[in-house]
């Protein structure tokens, strides 16, 4: 790296690691005391940095929410320090604008001034200004040469986390012990299971440490916890000591990271935690809360296969001497990746007889294990460059999930990401890698800056995540499997010796940036693809294709036409190579054709001939041959059907217009997964009765991939509803029911019916060892529920064969549990109930009226009551029983079924902080649509509050942010409706709460912030939300034309806000500009855009909180607003030179008007009311 270059022409890497007046060369955490009933710990860090300017003066370092004691150089002298986070307050009390651009400009600007990538920080410390002592000029020789002139700086920060918001977790489970009284009644830390961790988002490692929070940043590490005797802390690196304090009472963990590893990567762990040595690879070492031990070792028995995969893949060995997997609950994502360590929810350690949950075990566990090379070892050099480590490891991910799940499970996924991230696309925002400058933001209508991980919507950050997946998936198809592992080869070769370096300099080679990237493809390829970077990572959307295709006979060709719809939102025109594969009578052949223009027409020779009263197999891709009744085909065309982009080599979307014919060809015959599923949902639009016998065909065939068989069923269901309900008679028995019967319940002896068995009613014993055959016992049921009869009723066949599928029921000599399975049938229960059900009178008598309901709804709801009460002897693995209940009540509720009254106080009820976290989520899930669908016609104040302060107070930060997803998804009102006279859930108190929580009350958990703002925006959307009243100082009287006109302002306030749908289209700027560093002043003057005043240091680059009070804004006119909401129109006053008011009339109103804008900054106001707060 060429280190003379300027910040502004050097490459990303080179421009983050320049914007630093020194290099980190060192860093020892030391943790001395951890009180769990206080929620604190004590702690030490010493950073052992080089300067890189002899006049370098401040060190900048991240810190939040820590309370520092003291600041030592070279623990001889106490330096000068300052502790000041303006992200606070974004708002820096401006208390007037309420609009979503005036605060996302904000936080991406306040972001700036504390982003260790930019060289600034929340922590200024002070350097002497008298000469150093030259005692260690030779403390890092080992490390580090002595180049240039600067010297080697031990700074050491003693400091406090009390209480903690985000960043660091206490648990602290509740003992019945200690509600006795006397010191002997309690119990021990471990003995009470109390444990902590620490984990956030992105760049949180400022909340419990003071470091360089950035990727870019990276040094070897030392790390020392001091615990009680009972329990066990684990952190990153090798553990070097375990030792007893001379009083016997704590022990000493040490440990020690030689690879240079960023501040983001370090984590920690302390507990009653069991340890389990993995036996098939003694370097990795599994931890778990005390009684799940055994769970852990089935869950955890397959992870050294992933490091035999990845090893094998990428032809290199593990960086790491160690990995450690630990398991708690209550984290803050299922799944953190640090270097050595991952913490994992320990919901994912599933026992032996629970199968629903193996696979999602496993793909969590290795995706963790991939993390490891592509997001710890190898890790992002900047917020930008996170899509690499993202992608690269998802692929490896993926690769590994293909093998051990096989393709076709592998290919399912695939499409469902795809799936989601053109859905959102399509529907929202497009979805770009590489963050583009700040004005593309503002003309894609975004109401957040993803330039910061502090800014990003998490919703936003998890497509981009998964479009990453994707687009390296293209760079496959475009360079080849084996080119992209050599590519990734050399990058962890290079790694490894970077790594091994003394050399500080070398330590950036550890940095993926999509710079360096792209240079490591080029040069392994000696391919140009800086256009496919150009179009897929730098730029958002994805393609629209409409295909259709006739048979030309002269020429045997199939002529295919294709056209991109680029008009539509967020679609982008694609240009280069596109897969298709058409099967003719003779087999499967694949072609490539070219894209280069929105329209394009192409020419497929065909390799077949027609041909007449022949009957012949017919090859399919796979091998197989199929017989396929040609009689509805078309004699003249050998073209069975065509497949487009089949390997989904695109990140697109295709609708085909082929004949009827061929798609029910395509669902029946062909073994491609994709292809299948895109002929289901096209076949949606097809209701006729041969439609329906492919489906119920494909369904009953057990060669096809299960998950084409339940989309089948899904079809088959939907088709049969519309046809009843265009008229088509009903008839019986139900679609799917036979056949289930058949597979599932017990024949009855020598008894046949037109050739079919005879069965009884009841079900035969559970036996779950044939995995396919679960899914489909489990999953069919709550299909079949959804079919309705000419009357709108589940037909009296469904509903009699669930309660004997419940009645029946026999697991005992299974060795699998049957929880997910009677929680599935509980769900098809709910829904068989139609609005037809019966309605019952909303009283608040608990008891409900069973008289009022037919008999097959009553007993229906007793197995759903009874199912609820023996959860609570007996509760199913995590709860899943208790979820599927509240889902049916909250049916039954829709449909008042249920007293409005009575389902209210039994959601509530299962929120309470004692409950399993994924219960508590549900109900609050229901509450949100409970408001959702009565805000309008009964509007619930007190529930909007009770939602609210549980997403503002509860003690899990997962539960909090689950609210405010509910909220999200359904709102109790929109944009269209959010004036008070539409909705009275929307008030100016409402907007207040809201504005003023994610201003100022939310500053450490930004993804709850972040949720806050999308909130925000759903309710309210970008600009000025109605129940505020009109901003003050809107009126500008001309006075030579005599006419008074709104001002610009206003009148941008003014404008009708657009619905979110609406917004996708507009392109507005912001209406708040970021506030330049030299616009921040001395004091504490309330500046015009809305900043209260930083002091500066002598160099200009250090803020601290000034000590005087703010001076107050210049006002010479006052809106009088009524917000009482009466019709009287505001008045225009004036204010005299001696401060009385008066109306003036016409004419003296111009003249004085004149005499104070020719005076205007001689006059300002000293109301004490405007004042803005001090930043802290």
């Amino acid at each position: 790296m060429d280190r003379d270059r300027s910040p502004e022409k050097s490459p990303k890497k080179g421009a983050v690691l320049k914007s630093r007046p020194f290099r980190l060369l060192h860093q020892l955490i030391s943790i001395t005391h951890i009180d769990f009933n206080a929620k604190r710990i004590v702690a030490y860090t010493e950073l052992q940095i080089k300067l890189l300017s002899p006049d370098t003066r401040n060190i900048r370092l991240n810190c939040k929410q820590c309370k520092i004691f003291g600041v030592t150089i070279d623990d001889e002298i106490d330096a000068e320090f300052s502790l000041v986070d303006p992200t606070l307050d974004i708002c820096q009390g401006e208390k007037k604008k309420k609009n979503l651009d005036f605060f996302s400009n904000q936080n991406a600007t306040l972001s700036k001034l504390t982003s260790a990538d930019r060289g600034e920080g929340e922590l200024t410390i002070t350097l002497p200004t008298r000469p150093r002592s030259p005692s260690l000029t030779s403390l890092h020789n080992s490390v580090t040469t002595r180049s240039h002139s600067g010297d080697i700086v031990k700074l050491g920060v003693e400091f406090v986390v009390e209480n903690p918001q985000a960043g660091l977790y206490f648990v602290l489970p509740a003992s019945e012990d200690d509600k006795k009284k006397g010191p002997s009644a309690k119990k021990s830390l471990a003995e009470r299971g109390c444990y902590l961790f620490s984990g956030g988002p992105e760049n949180s490692s400022r909340l419990w440490f003071p470091c360089v929070d950035s990727y870019a940043e990276s040094c070897p590490w030392n790390i020392e916890i001091t615990v009680d005797k009972d329990l066990t802390a684990v952190s990153c690196g090798q553990l070097l000591s375990t030792a007893l304090t001379p009083d016997d009472t704590h022990k000493v963990f040490s440990y020690e990271l030689t690879i240079p590893t960023c501040a983001s990567h370090i984590a920690i762990a302390v507990g009653p935690f069991e340890v389990f040595t993995d036996p098939n690879m003694n370097e990795m070492v599994h931890y778990c809360l005390p009684r799940l031990l055994p769970s852990m070792k089935h869950a955890t028995s397959y992870v050294h296969q992933v490091f035999e995969f990845c090893e094998e893949y990428l032809s290199d060995r593990y960086p790491y001497s160690i990995y450690r997997q630990v398991f708690v609950d209550q984290t803050f994502v299922d799944l953190a990746s640090y270097a050595t360590l991952s913490i994992i929810n320990c919901k994912y350690l599933s026992p032996k007889h629970i199968i629903d949950t193996h696979i999602l075990s496993r793909s969590i566990m290795a995706r963790g294990v991939c993390q490891q090379f592509f997001t710890c070892y190898l890790r992002p050099g900047s917020w930008d460059d996170t899509w690499i480590a993202y992608g690269i490891s998802s692929y490896l991910h993926g690769l590994w999930y293909r093998k051990y799940f096989g393709n076709n499970e592998h290919r399912y996924q695939i499409y469902q990401q795809m799936s989601q991230v053109t859905t959102f696309e399509r529907q929202q925002r497009p979805i770009v890698l590489v963050s583009p400058k700040e004005a593309f933001y503002v003309n894609q209508n975004f109401h957040f800056q993803p330039l910061f991980p502090q800014t990003c919507s998490e919703e936003y950050n998890n497509m981009r995540a998964l479009k990453a997946h994707l687009v390296v998936r293209m760079l496959e198809d475009r360079i080849g499997q084996q080119a992209l592992a050599q590519v990734f080869n050399k990058m962890l070769t290079l790694a490894a010796s970077f790594a091994a370096s003394k050399e500080y300099e070398a330590w950036s080679g550890l940095l993926l940036t999509t710079e360096d990237f792209l240079k490591g493809i080029n040069t392994v390829t000696v391919k140009d693809i800086q256009p496919f970077f150009q179009k897929w990572v730098n730029s958002g959307g994805h393609a629209r294709f409409k295909a259709r295709f006739g048979y030309n006979r002269k020429k045997n060709t199939v002529e295919l036409g294709l056209e991109q719809e680029v008009s539509t939102k967020n679609c982008i025109p694609y240009a280069g190579p596109f897969p298709l594969s058409v099967q003719e009578l003779d087999g499967a052949t694949k072609h490539i054709v070219l894209v280069e223009e929105n329209t394009t027409k192409y020419d497929v020779v065909c390799h077949s001939k027609t041909r007449r009263h022949k009957k012949k197999r017919t090859p399919i891709w796979t091998g197989e041959e199929m017989d396929i009744d040609l009689n509805d085909a078309d004699p003249d065309c050998p073209v069975l059907w065509i497949k487009l982009d089949p390997d989904l080599t695109v990140i697109r979307t295709i609708t085909f217009d082929q004949p009827d014919y061929q798609l029910l060809f395509l669902v029946r015959h062909e073994r491609d997964i994709v292809a299948q599923l895109a002929g289901i949902e096209a076949l949606d639009a097809l209701p006729t009765a041969v439609t329906k016998t492919v489906l119920n065909a494909v369904f009953e065939n057990e060669k096809q991939f299960y998950r084409v068989r339940l989309a089948a069923a899904e079809a088959l269901v939907s088709l049969t509803n519309k046809l009843t309900q265009s008229g088509t008679p009903w008839s019986s028995p139900p679609p799917l029911y036979p056949f289930y019967k058949r597979l599932f319940f017990v024949r009855l002896p020598n008894l046949v019916t037109a050739g079919v068995p005879v069965t009884s009613n009841i079900i035969q014993r559970n036996d779950f060892r044939d995995l396919v055959k679960y899914f489909i016992q489990r999953e069919v049921p709550v299909i079949m529920a959804r079919l309705r009869n000419s009357k709108g009723e589940c037909p009296t066949e469904i509903i009699t064969l669930l309660l004997d599928m419940w009645k029946y029921n026999e697991n005992r000599k299974n060795f699998y549990s049957d929880s997910y399975y009677r929680a599935a049938l509980i769900e098809a229960v709910g829904e068989t109930f139609t609005e037809s059900a019966g309605t019952l009178s909303m009283s608040d008598d608990p008891k409900i009226q069973f008289e009022q309901l037919s008999n097959l709804t009553k007993l229906s709801m007793e197995n759903v009551f009874r199912a609820l009460n023996h959860e609570k002897k007996l509760p199913s693995h995590q709860y899943v029983i208790t979820i599927a209940c509240l889902n049916v009540f909250r049916k039954m509720h829709r449909l008042g079924i249920l007293p409005v009254e009575w389902c209210v106080r039994l959601y509530k009820e299962y929120t309470h902080p004692i409950l399993y976290r994924d219960v508590r989520i549900a109900a609050f899930g229901h509450l949100a649509d409970h408001l959702h669908t009565t805000a309008k016609v009964v509007p619930d104040h007190g529930l909007m509050d009770f939602l609210l302060t549980a997403a503002q107070t509860d003690f899990d930060s997962s539960v909090r942010h689950g609210v405010l997803r509910h909220l999200i998804e359904k709102p109790p009102f929109t944009i269209e409706n959010a004036k008070p006279e539409d909705c009275a859930l929307s008030s100016v108190d409402l907007v207040e709460r809201l504005w003023n929580w994610m201003n100022s009350a939310e500053p450490y958990d930004s993804r709850i912030r972040c949720d806050l703002v999308d909130l925000y925006y759903r309710l309210y959307g970008r600009k000025r939300p109605a129940p505020v009243p009109m901003p003050m100082l809107g009126m500008t009287l001309n006075l030579k034309d005599g006419k008074a006109t709104l001002s610009d302002a206003v009148k941008e306030e003014c404008q009708p806000t657009s619905s979110p749908a609406q917004a996708k289209t507009m392109e507005e700027p912001f209406s708040g500009e970021p506030v330049p560093l030299n616009h921040i002043n001395n004091g504490n003057e309330v500046l015009a855009d809305g900043f209260s005043g930083f002091d500066e240091s002598r160099d200009g680059s250090s803020f601290v909180p000034s000590t005087s009070r703010g001076h107050k804004r210049s006002s010479e006119h006052e809106v009088s607003t009524n917000l009482a909401g009466n019709a009287k129109s505001p008045s225009i006053k004036e204010e005299r030179a001696d401060g009385e008011e008066h109306e003036p009339s016409h004419h003296k109103k111009k003249k004085k008007h004149k005499h104070k804008h020719k005076h205007h900054k001689k006059h300002k106001s000293h109301d004490r009311d405007d004042e803005r707060p001090e930043v802290l």
